[in-house]
This record gives C-alpha cells, structure tokens and sequence, in this order.
C-alpha cells in the first residue's frame, strides 16, 4: 500500500515530531489496515488481492530530502518500521534509477 503526500509537505516539525501530513498519512495506512482486517475476504475475493492481509507493507512518500536539517535525518529514519517505510520523494526516485539500470 502506498500513501503519497506532497513533495513539499514537510515530514518532521522544527523540534522533530511528525508533523501534520505525515500524522495524516500514518492515519490513513492504520484505516486501511482496519478495513482490511475487517474486510480481507471480500479484499481477497471481490477484488483479487489473493494474497493481501491487514500487515501488508505500507509506504508513505512524503517531503523531500534537502529540507531535512542535519539532526532530523536519524529521526526520520526512525520513522520506518518493519512494516511501514516512510519515504522522501528523492529516495523514491534514487530507488527507481536503481531498478532501471
């Protein structure tokens, strides 16, 4: 599942919270997760995702790298979980070059 925001949504506030289209996005991902929970056989089924669940990997591409200040990398590494990347536009881009060549 992929959740895409703005390339000049900011990830990350000044003080390194996640700032308000990031929370968005996040929310998003837990929403559809609970959909799915509540839904994977018609998920499954009605619409063919045969091998879908409510642990899916999720993707958010927010922002891009250059507004990142120095300290607020770590931290937005830290956003990422085993089942959830959370993504700048830039890396996205470095990602599909990678494949490409």
């Amino acid at each position: 599942m992929v959740e895409l925001e703005s390339p000049t949504a900011k990830a990350l506030t000044k003080a390194g919270l996640p700032a308000r289209h990031l929370v968005a996005a996040q929310k998003q991902v837990r929403d559809w997760r609970t959909w799915l929970t509540r839904n994977v056989a018609y998920a499954r089924d009605g619409l063919g995702l045969t091998d879908i669940d409510c642990n899916v990997p999720a993707f958010i591409v927010i922002g891009r790298r250059s507004v990142l200040a120095p300290r607020q990398i770590e931290q937005y590494r830290a956003l990422s979980t085993q089942s959830l990347t959370v993504l700048t536009y830039d890396r996205l881009c470095d990602a599909a070059r990678t494949n490409t060549n």
